[in-house]
């Protein structure tokens, strides 16, 4: 309603001014012509106060828009709608030691003890013991295959100062392993400073992978690898 009036006033608004423009320049003609000539001011009048009344009229359309603008404002502490990236993320399946009862069933080494710190984009995390330490071992599950074998073997060979591989380099590096209702790959790769140690699991009958991945000194990364491949080897279907 009032961006119809103010919508009105502005036109009103526009049509005075041309007017009093028009008048205006009219007069200086008749004047310069004839300077004798003295019109009467009355019309230039009226049409100067129209746009005054306008103006105070758009005035108060302003301040009243403002108003109802501010009465719509989210109040401090309320929580705001998530952007889609939030979303998906808020998405991601709770942290769980153990998966739920339609999920996978796994078994973890004695040595491992859950982390309970939650981490974005993590199903969940282990701590492996180690001479030199706890290490940390992530679990992710993404939809699909994640842009499959070659494109995931080249991405962790980034992450470690390697450089990439063709595909038929990549089947001479992994290992491949199948379970019953999966199907997985799994390699160490020797980075610069740091060796990634990681097996993909993935379950056709949900279309999605499932990652274990440890990021660590080469000396520690050797240690635990077999662990990883362990675990990730452990994989059940429910009811298995």
């Amino acid at each position: 309603m009032i961006g119809s009036v103010r919508i009105i006033a502005q036109v009103l608004l526009d049509c005075a001014m041309q007017r009093v423009f028009r008048y205006s320049e009219r007069t200086q003609i008749m004047i310069e012509s004839n300077p004798s000539t003295r019109p009467s001011s009355s019309g230039i009048v009226f049409f100067a106060l129209l746009a005054g009344l306008l103006i105070v009229s758009l005035a108060a359309c302003d301040r009243e828009g403002d108003e109802t603008i501010r009465t719509t404002e989210v109040p401090k502490g309320s929580e705001p709608i998530a952007p889609d990236d939030e979303v998906h993320e808020q998405r991601t399946p709770p942290i769980a030691a153990q998966p739920s009862a339609d999920e996978p069933r796994w078994t973890v080494p004695e040595t491992w003890t859950r982390d309970e710190a939650p981490r974005e984009a993590r199903y969940t995390t282990f701590m492996a013991e180690d001479e030199d330490g706890p290490v940390e071992v992530a679990v992710t599950r993404f939809p699909g295959d994640v842009g499959g074998m070659l494109a995931n073997v080249n991405r962790w060979r980034g992450q470690v100062g390697r450089s990439p591989v063709t595909q038929q380099q990549v089947t001479e590096l992994v290992e491949l392993f199948d379970l019953d209702g999966f199907e997985g790959y799994q390699l160490h790769i020797e980075g610069v400073d740091r060796d990634i140690v990681v097996s993909a699991v993935f379950e056709p009958a949900a279309n999605r992978t499932w990652f274990v991945r440890v990021l660590a000194q080469p000396a520690v990364a050797h240690r635990v690898a077999p662990q990883v491949f362990e675990f990730a080897q452990s994989f059940q279907r429910p009811g298995y």
